[in-house]
This record gives structure tokens, sequence and C-alpha cells, in this order.
């Protein structure tokens, strides 16, 4: 197969080469780890983190786990589980013992882990210098995904899942199954909703292994990789909630949620979106020169890369399968390769040295809030000195900061699960509607008595319009008195 003729290309020392591997992905640990340090603003920029962060935190204190809304009062007692419990658990654990720090932290390692696991399985077929500049095209490709939310803290998992499948693909144990992957499967079923892809991926995989197998062993293999497929669906209905997050996973994408979250837009062909697209055209030109012996990597690239063309929300996930999955293939392009010599007391001292400089950067890493823009903290201080209270009328982008202070919603972004069923799409026309009356009339029913919103738009016009009062306004956050 082409995967072993370029390992024959390399027939460096096992102990060398593990050396290589494990250097190289620690250069990047670390590499990611300083360059997510000087963006740690960006990590929480997004509004859903501090919902999560408050969902993490309720199960923490209740050792419960949620069945109706706990933090909305539009939608209140309503049915809502938190199917992504693990990853809420574990960022509401950092919020809780390291404050905003421990938020960005958490986000940190995860996504240098997921790009390390990555570097090391490249090196064992590119130089380490070819190595990072794969990583460093796919992490500018995943930018738009680092933000603090379950699908970071999960990552690695994704990772080591992909690294799994690849395995077997290679001829692993002869194509078996790696049925290490089901713990994985059960724990990543737990964190993040992401994990029906995996589904994909498997049966991707299988696939792969049934064409490129002997004949002899063809029915054996088919009838292995299918009892590992449903091997992993059965270890992911093991969640609080039994299979109903796998039901909620296949059935978000039904419209509503995405026609206002700019997640679910397509990825535009801009900046980081170039380079994405630019892998994915690499990756697939260099799988297709042995699309038979490729098969496996040319499904799952293709299907990441119709994922992430339709909803940027995947790219994060592209850039990882893309650099996991296609570096074997890319390495025909690069110049033969240049053995390394490196002794184990080398590996070990610079493997020390990275994880003190890494441990430093963790101490170190500043504790700011969220910016402005998510965390009006200001706007509700001063509403709170106006002895406002009662329902409030919220821009979605502040929803995530109102349940992080226990202050309930008119609306948030569990789109997922609430504020469906039309709710979306009347506040969207009531809002963007050329006269205030719409949004009167939605309003009417929950009766908000104030109301924190972003300081320029058109909710500012309507309200204003309306006769609300204005009692607080800063570059980002107006704060008005119902009339």
């Amino acid at each position: 197969m082409a995967t072993e003729t370029i390992l024959l290309k390399n027939p460096s020392n096992a102990g060398t080469q593990f050396s290589v591997q494990v250097l190289t992905a620690l250069f990047v640990f670390v590499a990611i780890c300083a360059s997510l340090y000087f963006s740690a603003g960006e990590l929480l920029a997004d509004p859903d983190t501090q919902w999560h962060i408050a969902s993490g935190r309720l199960m923490l204190e209740t050792w419960t786990f949620p069945l109706i809304d706990p933090f909305s009062y539009t939608f209140a007692g309503k049915q809502w589980i938190a199917k992504e419990w693990g990853g809420q658990i574990a960022l509401g654990a950092a919020y809780l013992l390291g404050s905003w720090s421990g938020v960005t932290i958490l986000a940190t390692v995860c996504a240098a882990f997921a790009y390390a696991l990555m570097a090391w399985q490249a090196a064992r077929f590119l130089e380490p210098l070819y190595v990072v500049l794969l990583v460093a095209f796919c992490a500018l490709a995943g930018s738009a995904g680092f933000v603090a939310r379950p699908h970071i803290v999960t990552l690695p998992l994704f990772a080591l899942f992909t690294i799994g499948l690849l395995g077997a693909i290679e001829g692993g144990k002869e194509f078996q199954p790696p049925w290490l992957l089901v713990p994985v499967m059960l724990v990543w079923a737990n964190c993040h909703g992401l994990f029906t892809l995996g589904f994909g991926m498997a049966a991707a995989a299988g696939l792969h292994v049934v064409v490129n197998c002997p004949a002899k062993q063809r029915w054996r293999l088919a009838g292995l990789w299918f009892g590992f497929g449903l091997a992993l669906v059965a270890s992911a209905c093991i969640t609080p909630y039994g299979w109903q997050p796998i039901l909620m996973t296949l059935t978000i994408a039904d419209g509503e949620p995405m026609a206002f979250i700019k997640e679910w837009e397509p990825l535009a062909f801009e900046g980081a979106g170039i380079v994405a697209y630019a892998l994915l055209a690499a990756a697939l030109l260099a799988c297709f020169k042995n699309p038979k012996a490729n098969l496996g990597h040319i499904l799952i690239i293709g299907l990441f890369g119709y994922l992430m063309a339709n909803h940027m929300r995947f790219v994060l996930q592209f850039s990882v399968v893309v650099g996991i999955l296609s570096a074997a293939q890319l390495s025909v392009f690069s110049p033969r390769r240049i053995l390394v010599n490196t002794s184990r007391k080398g590996s070990t001292i610079a493997v020390f040295t990275g994880a003190v400089f890494a441990a430093a950067l963790a101490i170190v890493q500043p504790d700011n809030p969220p910016p402005s823009a998510v965390y009006p903290i200001e706007g509700l201080k001063a509403a709170q000195a106006a002895g406002l209270s009662g329902p409030v009328y919220n821009s979605y982008d502040f929803g995530g900061f109102l349940a992080l202070q226990g202050v309930p919603t008119f609306v948030d972004g569990r789109t997922d699960q609430l504020f469906n069923g039309g709710f979306r799409l009347r506040l969207e026309a009531a809002i963007t509607a050329s006269t205030p009356q719409l949004l009167a009339d939605f309003m009417k029913p929950y009766g908000p008595k104030w109301a924190l919103i972003a300081a320029k738009g058109n909710e500012k016009t309507q309200l204003e319009a309306l006769g609300w009062t204005k009692i607080f306004e800063d570059e980002s956050t107006l704060v008005l008195k119902a009339p």
C-alpha cells in the first residue's frame, strides 16, 4: 500500500523515530499554548461560553443532571437536557477553580494537546520542519473554532479517535477494528454533540478496510466492522439521558438554528477560509494519486470538507482531520527525510523544559473577563443600582452572560432545544420590522420590565420608539426601563 511505501523510505531507528515524534509534538504543544496565551480574550468572545459554564456550575453545585430549563423565564419548565454535560462540567470546574484564567487555560491546553497529537502522527512521515508548517496551516484554518466551549474541550478525544481509525486504515493488526475507540466514544458522547460524526468516520474506515483487505478476509472483517459500529452506537447511548443526545444531534440541523447563528453559515472564501479550502484541495489531490489505497482518507476528509464548506462551525474538526489523515500522502511532495539523531537524555530534558514553559504560561495567564460585547457587567451593575428588577428583555449575545449571573433570560444560545418552534423566527422578524409595534406585541405575553441590549442596532431603535427610558449606555451596552 501507499502508506507502507512511504514508511519504507524512512528506515530510522525506532528509538530515534519515537524521540523525533515526541519532540516535534512537544514543540507544537508549547507553540500553540504560547499563541493562545496572547489571544486569550478571543477564547472567551463567544456568548455561549458563559451558559455552558453556568450549566457545568449548576451540575457541580446540585449534583443533578437538569431535565427542565433552569436559565430562562420565557421557556421556564420546558424540557431541556445538558447533553454536553461532561464538557460543561469541565468548563464549570475550571471557572470555579480559576475564574476566567482557569477557563482559558483549559481551552488552551485542550487545543494544544490535540494539535500535538496531530504533530506526533505527522512526524512519522514528515520532517519536523514540515510537520510544524502543516500544523501551523491547520491551526490557522481552524482558528475560528478557538473558543472556550465543549467542542474544544473534547478536541483531544476527536484527534485520538481519528488516529485510531487511521491505524486500522493503514492495516494495523490486519485491519482489525480499533476496539479501544469504544470507550473513547463513550466519553466523547457525554462531552460534546459532534460525537455522532464518529459513526460516519467509522463507516468510512470500515468501507476502506473491506475494499483494501485480502479477498479471503473480506466477509469476516466486514462482520467485525459492523459489530464495531454497533458497539460505538451502544456506547454512545450510555449517558444520563440515554439515547436522547443521539437524536438531538441528528435533528439539530432542521433549519431554525441555522437561520440566525453565524457559525452555521458557510465558510467564506477569505482569510483563514482560504487556507482551509487550500488544505482540502491539497489533501484530496494527494490522496487521489492512489484512490483505492486512500479511500478512507478521501471519504473522511471529504465528509469534513463538505460540512466545513456548508457550516463554518466544523472548520476546527476539519483542521484536525486533514492534518492527521493527509500527512503521509503529502509527504511525497516534501524532500527525502533527513534523520535526526537525538538521545533519550536530550529528549527528557527537552520534554521537562517544555512542560515547565507551558506551566509557566498557565500560571501567569491573566484573569481577564470576556470582552464587553458578550459580558456587559457594567450595564448589569447600573441596572441593579437603579433598582431595576423583574423580567428582562435581552439581546441574544447577552443571554449567556445573564445565565451565568443568575438572571433569567429572555433569549440565549440554547437554540438546539429551546427558543425554536418559531420563537427566534418571530423575534428576528419583530426586531427588523419597519414598525416597533411588532416587537411590542411579541414581548407583551412575557412582560419585560427592563432591557439589557447592544448599544447599537435595531433593538435600540425599536425600544426607544416604544418609549423605553435609557438608564445606562456605554460603547457596547444599553440599559433601558420599560414605560
